[in-house]
């Protein structure tokens, strides 16, 4: 387990459900064991996998002790606040905060959203008129392009994204020894951090900040260092970026902006299809809605307030004049993860190892978590998935273990439905219960359809109907059948729906005998301990008497050993 990556697998509680690589658009998970583990250098960041694990099993790296002992160092810190905070803070509990930053040990909060309003500046003037140009705002969308669409790294602007625009701001206003601490909802400005230790030493969320606070009392305002941010705050919601850069200088330019890994993938995608005419500027947000639902948000209020929020504060300061810090310039490089070249026989070898040779079989279900059967397979040639993932395979191989157990057992076992209708049973079944069995068996394997009140008496079909019924779990008795007599066990499969029974002819002299060394030794048992009982009670050795039972009960076994060589 890597607990130094943002995001990673707590084994103990994954329970190989498959929901993480089914929602995982870039199948950045490798199972392992039946544990689902983050592929580090694959994964983008965006916290999908975190958001549906039903286990809990997916974890995002907590960095709260380590931002509790840059506090205790006495170190400078400021905090650097996303703009989000906006949508995931209760109103009452804002600005109290903001201001816990200060009594923490900080020596102030700033608004990233500053950071931003220099970014936008940038974006404006890097702008390549008659070219697509894709903005860096959200470090998750570079991280698809740096790995994914590589051949589309050109068409990154040159900027640095907010958060380390205004980590940089600060350093210059603050000087080079402060260090700065980013506060939002995003799991990828962790890497971002990591990457960037001169500009932001540690990143954490609204939640880590919040522990560290504790109850958060109502407060009438909140002290931000440097100025506050205007149209910066704009940035949490799709859409807000265009707002803040598009020039009326050049009404011709075509602003549009996507949210969501699938959208910001459709567009990637298809950008090779588009004609060169006008300047494109695209917004891409890896979260759907933008910044405010991002991973770590918090799930306190709903979308729509979110938003409302945000924009009520965006357009409340507004008009205030833009801070913009200029030295923000970004280059960005490719890191491009490996994709191997499949041939269709080793395709095919491993489709035909699941049972899926033909294409009829291929039923591309997505249990395993991929589009389909030969994209799992793939998977498996990259040991990035086991054949354990596929649910039709393990039914198979359930049932062709089941059948091979019924088949291999002595008894005779039978199971059947709530209608009495066999659902599956062993030859031996047959042999006991069908004249001419074994002919019958073969022309319908397992008696598969055959009415169960036409083989048992009616006294035993009632009791499989009972147990169906009543949900008992076990029933089990000695009943003879015209002059045999049958050990008879009937147990509960699926309640209100299906049961099994075993059966053994009691009535051979070997098996006889069997039952009555087994009842004598019950017997022999009871009496033992009932003895043991009353001498411990009267303070009296009990030894003698077992060893007089046990010699008992291997003299009666030797006996009947005897009688069966003399047969």
């Amino acid at each position: 387990m890597n607990t130094q990556s943002p995001v990673y697998t707590q084994k103990t509680e994954c329970q190989d459900c498959y929901k993480c690589v089914r929602v995982c658009e870039f199948k950045a998970i490798k199972i392992e064991d039946g544990h689902a583990i983050v592929i580090t250098e694959a994964c983008v960041y965006c916290g999908r996998c975190v958001e549906v694990c039903p286990a809990g099993a997916k974890r995002v790296r907590n960095d709260l002790v380590r931002l509790k002992y840059m506090i205790s160092s006495g170190r400078k810190l400021i905090a650097s606040v996303a703009p989000s905070y906006i949508a995931c803070i209760s109103s009452p509990a804002q600005n109290a905060f903001i201001n816990s930053f200060a009594r923490s040990g900080f020596i102030g909060v700033s608004e990233t959203a500053l950071g931003a309003q220099s970014v936008s500046s940038a974006i404006k003037d890097s702008i390549r008129q008659g070219e697509i140009n894709i903005t860096t705002c959200c470090p998750v969308v570079v991280e698809i392009i740096r790995k994914y669409y590589s051949h589309l790294v050109p068409l990154l602007t040159p900027v640095m994204s907010p958060a380390l625009a205004h980590a940089k701001q600060l350093k210059d206003s603050f000087g080079s020894d402060c260090e700065v601490v980013f506060v939002g909802p995003c799991i990828a400005k962790k890497i971002e951090a990591d990457r960037n230790p001169s500009l932001i030493s540690i990143s954490v969320s609204f939640d880590e900040a919040v522990s560290l606070f504790g109850d958060l009392k109502e407060e009438e305002s909140a002290d931000f260092i440097t100025d506050k941010a205007g149209a910066g705050n704009y940035y949490p919601v799709e859409g807000g970026m265009i707002r803040t850069v598009s020039d009326a200088r050049h009404a011709d330019n075509c602003y549009m902006a996507f949210s969501g890994v699938d959208e910001v993938r459709g567009v990637l995608d298809s950008i090779g299809g588009i004609e060169k005419c006008k300047t494109l500027v695209l917004e891409l947000m890896a979260c759907r809605g933008g910044c405010i639902n991002g991973p770590l948000a918090g799930k306190n209020k709903s979308f729509l307030s979110k938003r409302m929020n945000v924009l009520q504060k965006a357009f409340e300061r507004e008009n205030i004049a833009a801070s913009v810090f200029k030295d923000i310039t970004a280059g960005w490089d490719k890191s491009c993860v490996n994709t191997n070249v499949y041939r269709e026989e080793d395709i095919a070898a491993v489709l035909k190892t699941t049972g899926k040779s033909r294409e009829d079989q291929q039923l591309n279900c997505g249990g395993c978590g991929y589009d389909s059967c030969r994209d799992f397979a793939k998977a498996i040639i990259d040991k990035k998935a086991e054949r354990s993932m596929c649910v039709t395979y393990m039914r198979r191989l359930a049932q062709k273990k089941a059948n091979a157990l019924i088949k291999s057992m002595p008894s005779g076992v039978v199971i059947a439905d709530d209608s009495l209708s066999v659902i599956e049973c062993n030859l031996n079944f047959a042999r006991l219960f069908i004249e001419q069995a074994d002919t019958m068996f073969n022309a319908r394997p397992g008696l598969e359809g055959a009415n169960l009140s036409k083989i048992l008496p009616a006294n035993i079909c009632s009791i499989f109907l009972n147990v169906i019924r009543t949900g008992n779990d076990f029933f089990e008795k000695d009943i003879r059948v015209e002059n045999k007599f049958y050990h008879c066990s009937i147990f509960l499969i699926e309640k209100g729906h299906v049961a099994g029974g075993i059966f053994q002819d009691i009535t051979s002299p070997m098996m006889r005998k069997k039952n009555v060394i087994d009842k004598a030794e019950n017997v022999i048992n009871r009496n033992l301990q009932t003895v043991q009982t009353i001498a411990a009670l009267l303070g009296e050795n009990a030894a003698s008497t077992e060893v007089l039972l046990n010699s008992i009960i291997e003299s009666f076994n030797a006996s009947e050993m005897r009688e069966d060589e003399d047969e």
